[in-house]
């Protein structure tokens, strides 16, 4: 309404995360992403809030599609039996 403007914008809500996607020539996806918070929905964790400055600053993480890749990366893995 442009007879009575606001005087303040206020967002409830916004990305959940961004990514960037293309194939390499080997036809592997290359991707990288950022994300507000971290990959941990649970608060108090150590991955809750650990990605939050590299939202901030559009610092991209990259991910990992290759075996090599994810190992090289990894923190913990967690083995699920039946």
């Amino acid at each position: 309404d442009g007879a009575n403007p606001r005087t303040r914008l206020d967002a409830t809500g916004g990305a959940v995360y961004r990514v960037v996607v293309q194939f390499n020539a080997a036809g592997v996806p290359e991707a990288l992403f950022d994300m507000p918070r971290g990959v941990s929905g649970e608060p108090g964790t150590p991955y809750y809030e650990n990605l939050h400055a590299d939202w901030q600053e559009t610092a991209h993480r990259p991910l990992r599609f290759e075996r090599a890749d994810v190992e090289r990366g990894s923190v913990e893995t967690i083995r699920l039996t039946p």
